[in-house]
């Protein structure tokens, strides 16, 4: 004959006088049977306890909770500020091994783990009264499409799209938040703006010249060059006369080409510093007889006069074939539409070849018959 012994062991903590303590669980029935009851002999009788127990339980809920301990003296007390100092004159870098000796010739006898301790205490401390926050986002024009998720009503959500510095957005809604469908939305901004919003003009003009050479039955391969990565290394270049490999590679680029569509964001009536710097330390004679196609990204249509102040006589004395017409359009939903895009043929827009784009196509194939000294 068998025999089964079922033993079940108290949830019940005790404190180290050996007085058995109440969980979280408990304590929360006995107050909720107190209240149903009334009485603390009723809930006491209810939960298997005393009626001491009961009252002890619900005076310490009505009071908010337990009574507040008096901190108890540390044994680094007495470095205390001497840390603090320390910490703050350092701006939270020093370590604790490094205080250890400072904080024993000041008369600390405890342990190296507790000034460990109060060393990372009073790095928090400081920090949180000096907390330097996220670094503000420096948006450039038509570089960043800013997306958000907002909760339009329960179970409907709404995905908006913004390019920086435009009026152009785009608003899907959607029946959650999932990465596929946040994905799918991105996808289809992009499909909307026509280009990656990194160099979103430059795609569209790209895609409209190779749609104008492909008219005159010719193909081209577009090569794009983000001068952002090349920064310290076109400051080498200018300041040591010496072009890094990787900077040669990217001459050699532009050399080989048979046109180049240069454009620039408008900072400060002109060009930027990094786009005439690279040009700056472009070898001589590299943009000689080239056809070169000039575009500026702007605020308002004021910064079309960069194009002829600033371009323009930049490319005219580099020896280059400047296109007689240039692209700088507001960033606007109606000039994102001028601007040609690589649209299916059929859809309800076709933008027209703007004269620049066919520019450049009629400069371009006769660069590449004509010997360039």
């Amino acid at each position: 004959m068998a025999w089964a012994v079922t033993v079940i062991a108290p949830t019940v903590t005790c404190t180290a006088q050996g007085v058995p303590l109440k969980s979280a669980r408990e304590r929360m029935n006995i107050i909720s049977t107190y209240r149903e009851v009334g009485s603390y002999r009723g809930a006491a009788e209810l939960c298997g306890t005393t009626h001491k127990t009961v009252k002890r339980v619900v005076e310490r809920a009505e009071a908010g909770g337990p009574p507040q301990r008096a901190p108890r003296p540390r044994n680094f007390d007495q470095v205390r500020d001497l840390v603090a100092e320390r910490v703050a004159k350092s701006a939270g870098r020093i370590s604790a091994k490094r205080l250890l000796p400072v904080a024993k010739a000041a008369g600390y006898e405890g342990s190296a783990r507790n000034l460990r301790r109060l060393v990372a205490e009073q790095k928090a401390l400081w920090r949180k009264d000096n907390h330097r926050g996220r670094r503000p986002a420096v948006w450039s024009l038509g570089q960043y499409l800013v997306i958000d998720w907002a909760q339009a009503a329960p179970g409907l959500f709404v995905f908006c799209a913004v390019l920086a510095f435009s009026r152009w957005r785009f608003v899907r809604f959607a029946a959650d938040q999932k990465a596929a469908t946040t994905l799918s939305m991105i996808a289809e901004a992009l499909a909307a703006i026509g280009g990656v919003p990194a160099r979103v003009l430059a795609d569209r003009i790209t895609a409209a010249v190779e749609a104008a050479l492909a008219g005159r039955k010719l193909t081209a391969a577009a090569s794009v060059i983000e001068l952002r990565r090349l920064g310290r290394a076109i400051m080498d270049t200018m300041l040591t006369g010496f072009a890094p490999s990787d900077l040669e590679s990217v001459f050699e680029t532009v050399a080989d080409a048979d046109g180049v569509i240069a454009m620039t964001p408008a900072f400060n009536a002109s060009f930027s510093g990094l786009f005439k710097s690279f040009f700056d330390v472009l070898p001589e004679e590299t943009l000689s007889e080239m056809p070169v196609l000039v575009a500026a990204t702007g605020g308002t249509e004021r910064h079309s006069l960069v194009l002829e102040h600033a371009l323009r006589p930049m490319f005219s004395y580099l020896h280059a074939i400047v296109s007689p017409t240039g692209c700088t359009p507001p960033p606007t939903t109606s000039a994102l539409n001028r601007v040609p895009s690589n649209s299916p043929k059929g859809s309800a827009k076709q933008p027209k070849i703007s004269p620049a784009f066919c520019g450049l196509a009629v400069l371009a194939p006769a660069a590449m018959y004509s010997p360039r000294s």
